[in-house]
């Protein structure tokens, strides 16, 4: 060969190809064919980019779809953890990978094969050391021989928190490449001097051998990718940590309350005792009948005080294990109020208190135990003597709201600050345990009442304004069986009878599990389905007013759900309202252009049930 002339194809920068010409003999190119060769090499390049980025949008077009399907299974009662686990095949074929690790202080979540955590934690601390992120390497087994043994030949890192090791990981396994070639037969690396490697080609034979060791590169468009969802896991991470943060302050609360009650429990606990030993001496050693009397009437007293302690902590724990068998009947919540009001007699008495008591001129009923209910408002007057000077004034009221009976009890005693209000039920609490109002008592009367109260199907709520400005206990019960056994915590709100069967389409169990309770709660007729695909045939059977789809489901999503189940004859007059953990603009237009009557974000309170099946 005595010349030569090449044309270089450049995309991005960088040499994507060469068109290469030889002659035998020597020969000018003209300056006129150099610059129309110019040109056509600078046409194939465009050429090439657009084909390049054609074949880079439909990856992407791909990609996305998936992404998006697992994004839309995202919400508060679905986070990104469980998602991942429980779509693994298409989140790993989002990146075309074989595996995936996502890491943290908190939690680490691994699939399919990968390497071992601190293995990858090894190579993030080289290459965080080295300033290469996002760090991509497909030929592992060359600088990490431990990879051999599990397979992995490719890795990609991104870090979520750098300084904290917090990372995103994705694998891919070793695949055997054939590369062909024109020349020496053992043509030299390209590592090798430029003598062993540039010389004159003595044959045209097409030669093959098989690259080993190395896995499929990761391209810009898989680092967009995982970029894209390494947001999704930042949030992830942050609200792990806050939530951590949240438990181990909450730990901490109920650690300190702990301690406080069991110190006030030792403390009452020694306050009787001291009396009974010392009654006990004084018996021992007189003959008096007067005093013995006297004594062991002191005695009667601090035993009876011990015995009430103890049996208000049974009664905690009976109720907590689920011991307690209530028995129900129909009462007159006047008569429930008298032998409350008979109980709390000598405490009202001796702190002066004025009790008003304003019931309804027709008698009300309410469903419960007698005793139970006794001791639930017993409780919470005897909270409301003890926390009021001298004096004061405490004001029972009773109203019906519907099905339910509500009996308010006021005080204008010391009050509740706003931070404790929230604590009030729980059971190492009691607000100002040392404090000089509380005279006494372990502060488990209130956790004892709400308990009772959720065995009756009830609520119970406090409200204050704040210190010295008194509180308001308000206690909601059913005022009949059927709303008894209708009634799970909620009002019952007669409206929603129009319309009484609804249906919920989720893979989500324990969120249809949730939201059929909510709806039950209402007094409506509810069906759960996890499955898809049998929920043309649920619906024909069940024929629901209202029908509530999940978009992101496997198999058949919401979209063809709805237009499935609105092509049946039963579909007449029923309405089709969508879910997602996404509310954009976007998934609104396009819920609207599927059929549905309406769009709404995960999860569904019990206040948007209710205004739709209303």
């Amino acid at each position: 060969m005595r010349a030569s002339f090449s044309i270089s194809l450049v995309t991005d920068g960088e040499l994507y190809g060469l068109i290469s010409c030889h002659h035998r003999e020597p020969s000018y190119i003209p300056q006129d064919v150099r610059l129309q060769c110019e040109n056509l090499s600078q046409l194939f390049s465009w050429h090439l980019l657009a084909k390049e980025e054609e074949i880079a949008k439909r990856k992407k077009h791909v990609t996305d779809k998936a992404v998006d399907a697992m994004l839309d299974r995202i919400g508060p009662a679905n986070p990104i953890s469980r998602v991942v686990k429980s779509g693994e095949r298409a989140f790993l074929d989002a990146l075309n990978s074989s595996g995936f690790v996502y890491y943290s202080q908190y939690e680490t979540i691994t699939l399919g094969s990968t390497l071992p955590v601190e293995v990858i934690k090894d190579i993030f601390s080289k290459a965080s050391s080295e300033g290469g992120f996002p760090y991509t390497n497909d030929s592992l087994y060359h600088d990490y021989p431990e990879a051999r043994e599990h397979g992995i030949a490719g890795i990609m890192i991104i870090p979520l928190f750098e300084k904290k090791q917090y990372f995103t990981a994705w694998f891919r396994k070793e695949t055997h490449r054939n590369q062909k070639w024109i020349g020496a037969k053992d043509e030299k690396s390209e590592d090798a001097p430029k003598a062993e490697r540039l010389k004159p080609r003595s044959s045209f034979t097409i030669h093959t051998r098989t690259i080993k060791g190395r896995s499929t590169a990761f391209d810009k468009t898989d680092v967009d990718t995982a970029n894209r969802l390494n947001r999704m896991f930042l949030v992830y991470a942050l609200d792990v940590q806050e939530r951590m943060h949240i438990s181990i302050q909450e730990l901490e609360k109920q650690d300190n309350y702990r301690n406080e009650f069991l110190a006030t429990l030792a403390h009452e606990l020694r306050n009787p005792l001291g009396p009974i030993m010392s009654g006990a001496s004084i018996l021992e050693t007189v003959d008096d009948e007067k005093t013995r009397k006297r004594v062991t009437a002191i005695i009667n007293r601090q035993a009876e005080y011990m015995s009430k302690l103890i049996n208000d902590l049974m009664d905690v724990s009976r109720i907590t294990r689920g011991k307690v068998k209530l028995e129900f009947e129909r009462l007159k919540i006047q008569d429930v109020l008298s032998d409350s009001l008979e109980i709390v007699e000598q405490q009202v008495k001796a702190k002066k208190h004025d009790i008003t008591v304003n019931c309804l001129e027709e008698d009300v009923t309410v469903y419960g135990d007698k005793a139970r209910l006794s001791q639930i408002f017993s409780n919470i007057i005897h909270n409301a003597t003890k926390y009021t000077k001298e004096s004061g004034k405490i004001v029972v009221e009773i109203r019906k709201d519907g099905v339910m009976i509500v009996v308010a009890v006021k005080d204008n005693g010391m009050g509740i600050p706003e931070d404790r209000l929230k604590d009030v039920f729980n059971m190492f609490t009691q607000i100002e345990a040392h404090s000089t109002h509380t005279k006494g008592g372990l502060g488990i009367g209130l956790t004892l009442v709400s308990k009772l109260v959720a065995l009756h199907h009830g609520e119970v709520s406090v409200m204050s304004e704040g210190v010295d400005r008194g509180s308001t206990f308000e206690v909601r019960l059913p005022i009949s069986k059927t709303a008894y056994e209708q009634s799970e915590n909620q009002k019952l709100d007669p409206v929603i009878q129009s319309r009484s069967k609804v249906m919920f389409v989720d893979d989500n169990a324990d969120l249809i599990d949730a939201y059929c309770l909510l709806a039950e709660s209402m007094g409506v007729t509810a069906l759960g389905i996890t499955s898809p695909k049998e929920a043309v045939d649920a619906f024909k059977t069940f024929k629901p007013h209202s029908v509530f789809l999940d978009i992101g489901m496997p198999d058949i999503d919401g979209y063809q759900l709805v237009k499935m189940l609105k092509a049946l004859p039963e579909s007449e007059n029923v309405k089709f309202y969508s879910q997602s953990g996404w509310g954009s603009e976007k998934y609104v237009e396009d819920s609207q252009a599927a059929g549905f009557d309406q769009h709404f974000v995960k999860p569904l309170s019990k206040d948007t049930i209710q205004s739709v099946l209303s």
